[in-house]
C-alpha cells in the first residue's frame, strides 16, 4: 500500500471515530458554544499548531514533540475541532497536521490510540511497579477513618471543577485518567493526572501554589473503561468508593501523607477555583473568545519556547476575538449535528463521508 493510500486510511478511520465521538459526547455549549469556539481556534490557533510542528520537526523527534504537549489527551482535543472545512490550511496540510496529531498521540499512548478497547494505557509495567513503590498509600487508614473517602470524592469533584473553569471548552486540556493497569494481585490501578493548573494566561494565580496534582487509586476488579479523551464509565461514584481499595495522593510532586494534607489541598483547589470564578464573573462573549484562544497558545508554549520563539500573540488574539462567526459554517456544522442526533447508526455514514471531505477537498 502507498503512502498516500495509508494516509487516506489512517484519515478514513478517524472520521470514524471522530463521527462515534459527534453521536455521544460533545462538549458542552459553555461559555460559548462549541462550533463558535472551533471557528475562532481554527482562525487563530490550528494554523500555527501546524507550522510549529512543522518547525519543530526538523530539530525534534516526534517523541521529544510529544512530550511537550504532555499528554494524549490534550492532542487528541486538537482533532476534535469542527472546522477544517472552513480552515485556512491546505488539503495537503490538513492531511499533515491529522497524521502528525496522530503520530505524536502514538508516542504516548500505548496500545489503541482511540482507547476503544476502553483503556488509556500511558505506563509501561515498570512505571507503574515504581510509581506504586514510591507513593504512600492509604489503604489501612482508608477502612479506619470515615473521612477519607468523602474528602477523596470531593477533592475530584474540586479538581474537575476547576478545570472546566480554567481551560474552558477544552479541560482534558490539563488533566489526564489513564489506565486500567491490571496488578499482579487481580486488583487495577486507576491514575488522574492534574498538570498546568496555574497556566500564565491568568495572572491572577501567581501566588497559588499548586501546579500539579496525581491521584493513583486501587480497585477490586470492576469495569472501568476510558475514552480517547480520558472521560471513564460507566461505573457510578457510589460504585467506585464501594471498590475502592487503597489511594495516593501527590501535589507539586510531593506525597501527601496524613488527611489534614488531603484536606489542605481541597481547601486550596477551592480557594484556586474561587479566584477564577471572581474574575470571570463579570466576563462578556468576547472576553471568553480570549481566553479560549489564549488558553490554547499556551498549550504551545513547551513547544514554541523550545524554537525560541514567543508563544504569544495578542495582537492577532484581538484581532480575530472581533470577528463574526460566519453563518454558512454555523449552517454546515448544525446540518452534520442534526445527522448525529438520528436513531442508532443511521447518521454515521453520512457523518465519515462529510468528515472526510474536509480533509480530502
Amino acid at each position: 500500500m502507498g503512502t498516500q493510500d495509508m494516509c487516506t486510511k489512517q484519515i478514513r478511520e478517524f472520521c470514524e471515530v471522530f463521527a462515534r465521538f459527534m453521536m455521544v459526547d460533545l462538549p458542552p455549549d459553555w461559555p460559548v458554544t462549541y462550533l463558535e469556539a472551533c471557528w475562532y481556534l481554527h482562525q487563530a490557533f490550528i494554523v500555527e499548531l501546524y507550522r510549529s510542528i512543522e518547525r519543530a520537526r526538523v530539530s525534534l523527534s516526534d517523541g521529544q514533540i510529544a512530550e511537550m504537549f504532555k499528554q494524549p489527551s490534550r492532542v487528541m482535543l486538537y482533532l476534535l475541532k469542527f472546522g477544517y472545512a472552513f480552515s485556512p490550511l491546505t488539503v495537503m496540510e490538513k492531511n499533515r497536521l491529522v497524521t502528525d496529531l496522530l503520530s505524536l498521540v502514538s508516542c504516548r499512548r500505548e496500545g489503541d490510540i482511540y482507547c476503544r478497547d476502553g483503556r488509556n494505557l500511558i505506563w509501561d509495567v515498570e512505571r507503574v511497579e515504581g510509581e506504586l513503590q514510591s507513593s504512600y498509600c492509604f489503604d489501612g487508614a482508608l477502612r479506619e477513618s470515615e473521612r477519607l473517602v468523602p474528602l477523596l470524592g470531593r477533592l475530584r469533584g474540586r479538581l474537575t471543577l476547576y478545570c472546566e473553569a480554567a481551560y474552558p471548552l477544552c479541560h482534558p486540556a490539563c488533566h489526564e485518567t489513564h489506565g486500567c493497569y491490571q496488578l499482579e494481585d487481580g486488583t487495577i490501578l486507576l491514575v488522574r493526572e492534574y498538570y498546568d493548573l496555574r497556566p500564565t494566561i491568568w495572572q491572577f494565580m501567581s501566588h497559588t501554589y499548586v501546579e500539579s496534582v496525581r491521584i493513583m487509586e486501587r480497585y477490586r476488579k470492576i469495569d472501568i473503561s476510558i475514552d480517547m479523551i480520558n472521560a471513564h464509565g460507566p461505573v457510578t461514584l457510589a460504585s467506585l468508593s464501594d471498590n475502592l481499595l487503597a489511594f495516593s495522593i501527590q501535589a507539586n510532586g510531593g506525597v501527601l501523607q496524613d488527611a489534614s494534607q488531603v484536606a489542605w489541598l481541597e481547601r486550596t483547589i477551592e480557594r484556586m477555583g474561587e479566584e477564577l470564578n471572581h474574575v470571570t464573573s463579570s466576563y462578556s462573549r468576547r472576553d471568553w473568545i480570549r481566553k479560549i484562544i489564549e488558553v490554547h497558545q499556551y498549550q504551545l508554549k513547551p513547544l514554541k519556547e523550545a524554537m525560541d520563539e514567543d508563544w504569544r500573540d495578542p495582537e492577532m488574539v484581538a484581532r480575530v476575538s472581533d470577528k463574526a462567526v460566519p453563518t454558512e459554517f454555523l449552517r454546515h456544522y448544525n446540518a452534520l449535528g442534526q445527522s448525529a442526533q438520528l436513531p442508532g447508526q443511521m447518521g454515521l455514514p453520512t457523518l465519515v463521508d462529510s468528515l472526510m471531505r474536509e480533509y480530502t477537498e
